[in-house]
């Protein structure tokens, strides 16, 4: 709050880290095949020019997965017990988290420049 507030007092410019989430499937093949069982699923993470991926340690078949919307479809079971709507709100959880993440290296890289 402080520091929104400084950055209204004192009309300072936020410092924008330019980033990108995604949350995708893995593409391996196998034999010249995509995989579509078992699929992992994975944050795909650009941020200055770099991209990174985050496995979330979720899996899912690529026939159940709702590219639009990134997310697994309804009325889809899992093998590991958990239903699908807890998986869905997990990522929607991390997704958030890494928002969160970055938000908090910006009030950081604000903090060192002395404002």
């Amino acid at each position: 709050m402080a520091v929104i507030l400084a950055v209204i007092y004192f009309n300072i410019e936020m410092i924008n880290i330019k980033r990108k989430i995604n949350i995708v499937l893995e593409k391996r093949k196998k034999d010249g095949v995509i995989v579509n069982h078992n699929v992992p699923i994975f944050f795909r993470v650009t941020f200055n020019s770099n991209r990174v991926n985050l496995f979330t340690g979720f899996r899912v078949d690529r026939n159940n997965w709702d590219e639009k919307l990134s997310q697994i479809k309804k009325g889809i079971s899992n093998i590991n017990g958990e239903t699908i709507e807890e998986i869905n709100t997990k990522l929607s959880n991390l997704e958030n988290d890494l928002q969160a993440f970055f938000i908090k290296c910006q009030v950081k890289k604000l903090k060192k420049m002395n404002y």
